[in-house]
């Protein structure tokens, strides 16, 4: 189970971030500037010798939780402020800068902020990192899992607003979704399996529809494999994509038409797969509903042109796609062939 983000452990005061600022900082202040760690070592300076020291300035400054200033640089100690740096409430470290403390009281000030600031950055890039990688390993599970969902997997679903107790429903995509609709799709009500593939709930259908431009989409028992309507929604693509249809209107089409997948090639296919040209020319008839000017605006002939096609289909098929009953066979065809 994934940490929420006020139980996640504290950011550690790294050694990389650490250098990081003392590195972009020094150019800057003009002092000699310190990072020490939650125990007082120094983990970044300006005098690169001190590295791995403890610096007892960072330590009393960690136990009084506040600042140390040294007013009157001595032989073991300089002048300057000790800064604690604090994070989700906790001390995590201690900025130090050396110098004339009516100068560096304001730079020290300026530092911690900066450091606090990448602490607070730092910890969201963590979450986003493991929310993405447990969205991607939940993504796997569902689309390869056919066993019905168990507790675990549903409480795992429900963190990313999914009840996989009701129906679901796989939505294929035309194309992968646009970058703010990114797994995980929450805003829309969905959940990002694949590139190609949105999960969503039966009641947040609608509102995904409207927001994402899918092909088809294939609905789950409730409570079972997620993997199931994962393969249907996919088979029901590729009759959608081999017959030319357009999407969400064919779909009760798409039904009935997938009972083809079944059935034993048609004899005829072989003449629709050595003339692709009628091949696409009854795709383009199948996805204008059968309108002669839509489908010949769509293959840019004139309406002769579309009629003689469809004249030549008859003529090599025995079948005329001006009727239903050849249609259906004409269409197994197409997706027996890949024509």
């Amino acid at each position: 189970m994934g940490w929420s983000f006020d139980e996640r452990p504290l950011m550690e005061l790294d050694h990389q971030l650490a250098a990081a600022v003392v590195s972009r900082a020094m150019d800057d202040v003009g002092f000699n500037l310190n990072l020490m760690d939650e125990t007082g070592t120094i983990i970044a300076s300006g005098d690169p010798a001190r590295i791995g020291t403890v610096h007892r300035g960072a330590v009393d400054a960690l136990r009084a939780g506040e600042p140390i200033e040294t007013t009157v640089a001595t032989a073991t100690e300089r002048e300057g402020i000790n800064l604690p740096i604090a994070h989700k409430g906790a001390l995590v470290g201690v900025v130090g800068i050396t110098g004339p403390l009516a100068e560096v009281r304001p730079l020290a000030r300026l530092v911690r902020s900066t450091v606090e600031m990448l602490l607070v950055q730092a910890e969201i890039v963590a979450r986003r990192t493991r929310t993405a990688s447990r969205a991607e390993l939940l993504a796997a599970t569902l689309i390869h899992r056919e066993e019905p969902c168990d507790a675990d997997l549903i409480a795992r679903a429900r963190e990313f607003g999914l009840n996989l107790t009701g129906q679901v429903v796989v939505l294929a995509l035309r194309d992968e979704p646009p970058t703010e609709h990114r797994q995980p799709l929450t805003t829309a009500g969905g959940f990002i399996l694949r590139a190609d593939l949105v999960l969503c709930g039966s009641a947040d259908l609608p509102a995904v529809r409207r927001r994402l431009d899918h092909l088809t989409s294939h609905a789950s028992e409730p409570g079972r494999s997620v993997a199931r309507a994962v393969l249907g929604a996919e088979s029901t693509r590729r009759v959608a994509t081999s017959l030319g249809l357009r999407g969400n209107r064919d779909e009760a089409a798409l039904a009935a038409v997938r009972a083809l997948e079944g059935l034993e090639p048609p004899t005829v296919c072989a003449a629709l797969k050595t003339h692709p040209e009628l091949a696409a020319t009854l795709r383009a008839w199948i996805g204008n509903d059968l309108a002669p000017a839509a489908t010949a605006a769509e293959l840019v002939m004139h309406r002769n042109t579309l009629t003689y096609r469809l004249n030549r289909i008859t003529q090599l098929t025995g079948l005329d796609p001006r009727r239903v009953p050849d249609l259906i066979t004409l269409a197994g065809c197409l997706l027996h062939e890949g024509a």
